[in-house]
């Protein structure tokens, strides 16, 4: 299945890129590299995350299960819908993931 990146995983991508390269010199590097592999594994195995929100929304961890990557299976694809720092707030997390 092919994978679709939607701006909002870009732009979460790129704020938690910046956050953790200014607090430890290559761990932007790092996360990046685990979110690739976790996004090859996705393709191979769509199902391996359980449904967290709606009936239809997926949740996998990375990068020592501090991170979720948000996404759908679709006809069109994979759909990677946001990347969330799972140590913050639940109700902020449900919120945005109340508008996909």
């Amino acid at each position: 299945m092919e994978v679709v990146w939607t701006l909002g995983v870009d732009l979460d991508l790129q704020a938690i890129y910046e956050r953790l390269d200014v607090h430890s010199p290559g761990a932007g590097d790092r996360f990046f590299e685990a979110l690739l592999e976790t996004t090859r594994r996705l393709q191979l195995f769509p199902q391996i995350g359980p449904v967290v929100y709606g009936g239809f929304i997926r949740r996998v961890l990375i990068f020592d299960q501090h991170y979720g990557l948000f996404y759908s299976i679709e006809s069109r694809g994979i759909i990677l819908h946001a990347l969330e720092d799972l140590r913050g707030a639940p109700e902020r997390i449900a919120q945005r993931l109340r508008r996909i």
